[in-house]
Formats: structure tokens, sequence, C-alpha cells
């Protein structure tokens, strides 16, 4: 299945009881950018180097991803840092 576009907000972690969880955002970004040339996520910051985020940052660094970091206010109600989109 492809598909022109992809914008979403994709879940961060996976047993995530109010704090931590594994991360799992990577993975929806990975098969995003698989099934579309355009994908726009909302995501935490935190891929810029852990080992985890290897394809993905690979992924992006093939497509010219450009990121941009976004304010913590705009999220002021929710318990994040760093947000960004690309």
């Amino acid at each position: 299945m492809r598909f022109d576009v992809v914008v979403g907000n994709p879940p961060f972690s996976k047993n995530n009881s109010g704090k931590g969880g594994t991360s799992i955002y990577h993975l929806f970004y990975i098969e995003a950018m698989k099934i579309a040339p355009v994908v726009a996520l909302v995501t935490p910051g935190s891929f810029g180097e852990s080992s985890i985020y290897t394809e993905m940052r690979a992924m992006m660094d093939e497509r010219g991803v450009d990121i941009t970091f976004m304010p913590l206010a705009v999220f002021r109600h929710v318990n994040i840092l760093k947000p960004c989109y690309s």
C-alpha cells in the first residue's frame, strides 16, 4: 500500500505507566517512510543519538529530512521533552 502523505502523532512508548516505557514511535516513523514520500509526525527529539534509532536516522538522512524543534509551550500540558517535527 502506498500513500502520498502520512501525517500523525504516533504513540511514543508502550508499557508506559506514567513515566518511561519502551520507545516505539521510531517504528511508526520507519514504516511511514516506507509507504509515503512525505511524512510529518510529531515525535520526541530524543532520537538524536540512541542506537535504537539508527535505522530511522539513516532513512531520514537519505531523504534529506529537515527536523524542526518546537517550543515546549506547544505541549505545555503534556510531559515530553524537546518535541520536534520533521
